[in-house]
């Protein structure tokens, strides 16, 4: 039990990890753009990489799942 719930952490860690890394990109191009003073609103993130879809639902219903799944075993501190 203990090993699964550890590779579902592991692919957890692994999914924020990549979701961190698009963020990143954002925030990348949004400082380029503004560095360049692109003229018009909003465009800043046009060059975006795309998102996954449901990306931070999926993660955050995976959180919930292995914190309820995470019970303390005999002996762990």
């Amino acid at each position: 039990m203990r090993t699964a719930y550890h590779h579902k952490l592991a692919a957890l860690s692994e999914q924020i990890g990549q979701m961190c890394g698009l963020v990143a990109a954002v925030i990348d191009n949004a400082t380029q753009a503004l560095l360049r003073r692109r003229p018009g609103p909003g465009r800043a993130g046009d060059h975006r990489p795309q998102a996954n879809g449901g990306g931070q639902r999926r993660s955050r219903a995976q959180c919930v799942t292995l914190l309820a799944l995470s019970q303390p075993v005999a002996g762990e501190p």
